[in-house]
């Protein structure tokens, strides 16, 4: 467990020496720089950069509540409307009547070979899904994307009227015998005690885009809890204890 936290600091401590040479970089030729697109963690680690004299920084997703964000390093000199963010937002219709799954469009796009850091969050609705792509991958998509599973799509730029819902929540209960993580993973992943510490000690777990690797880590109300491989979850809240002294819990899936 003390090695996965080591490697962990370790991979934190690699993209903090990426963000920082593009600052220097942002500086040195007074023009804006960019990351590819960062996931929940990995912005959380940006945010730890140390300030770098006359450059600003900044995460750029593309919508309000984006959840991948790209990391901006600009000169102070360059105002904000001016800058060119390097990703361009897709949106992609398909038949009235028909819907896709995030996990299908997501396939669909690496099916093109296109890398998953490449794109930003995928949003999908009735008859259509609208993606943040950084400018390669839009322009692949553009020329090669036709069909998404079964359903044959069309893809233009920018962003229709009203964006869909990043997701949508479905209310679940249970019970847990203590608000320890290995806890919280066993009931909200459906695995056993056991194989929650697994999934734990390799490093599949992270609260509040934080990797966990204490499976006595104290969960609270609010906390979003991520396992790799199975979904996203929120405590919503917690309930009287049972006679038994269990704790009833409401939560949150990400659907």
């Amino acid at each position: 467990m003390k090695q996965l936290a080591n490697q962990c600091e370790g991979e934190d401590q690699a993209l903090l020496a990426r963000l920082a040479d593009l600052a220097e970089s942002a500086g040195r030729w007074g023009k804006p720089c960019f990351s590819a697109f960062l996931t929940e963690h990995e912005q959380a680690v940006a945010r730890r950069m140390h300030p770098v004299p006359g450059v600003s920084f900044s995460l750029e997703g593309g919508h309000p509540n984006a959840e991948r964000r790209i990391f901006a390093a600009v000169p102070d000199q360059i105002s904000p409307e001016k800058i060119d963010y390097p990703f361009d937002a897709l949106t992609i219709l398909m038949p009235r009547g028909y819907s896709v799954s995030h996990r299908d469009a997501l396939g669909s796009f690496m099916a093109l070979g296109i890398k998953r850091e490449t794109l930003g969050d995928i949003l999908v609705g009735d008859s259509l899904a609208v993606v943040f792509a950084l400018r390669p991958a839009a322009l692949l998509i553009l020329g090669e994307l036709r069909q998404i599973g079964r359903v044959g799509v069309r893809c233009s730029r920018g962003l229709p009227e009203q964006l869909p819902e990043a997701h949508r929540l479905e209310r679940l209960d249970g019970v847990v015998s203590s608000m320890r993580l290995d806890c919280i993973v066993a009931m909200a992943a459906n695995v056993s005690r056991a194989e929650s510490a697994r999934l734990i000690a390799q490093g599949l777990v992270s609260c509040n885009a934080q990797v966990i690797c204490a499976p006595a880590r104290e969960i609270a109300a609010g906390d979003k809890i991520s396992v790799r491989g199975v979904g996203k979850f929120q405590i919503a809240g917690i309930g009287a204890p049972t006679k038994k002294g269990r704790l009833r819990l409401a939560y949150d899936k990400y659907c």
